[in-house]
């Protein structure tokens, strides 16, 4: 998995985002307007797409898309 592929699948959560506005460094909670819902709709997505559950405090713990990539990459190693 790449973190370009990632971000596809970001984008396509987010039918109001325009393609090719996150990059790996993205702060992307800043983006996306960070709320519960959102928390719950990144936390839905990973869980479906990559079979790993992500906690909340998880999520807030992380800031870039490439932070969050690799703590998704790192809970799917046994």
């Amino acid at each position: 998995m790449e973190v370009a592929a990632f971000i596809k699948k970001v984008e396509q959560e987010y039918d109001e985002m325009p393609v090719g506005l996150l990059k790996p460094d993205s702060k992307f909670k800043e983006i996306i307007n960070w709320s519960s819902i959102n928390s719950v709709v990144f936390a839905t997505m990973i869980e479906f797409e990559y079979h790993v559950m992500v906690t909340s405090e998880e999520l807030n713990s992380v800031n870039t898309i490439t932070e969050l990539f690799e703590l998704i990459v790192k809970k799917q190693i046994p």
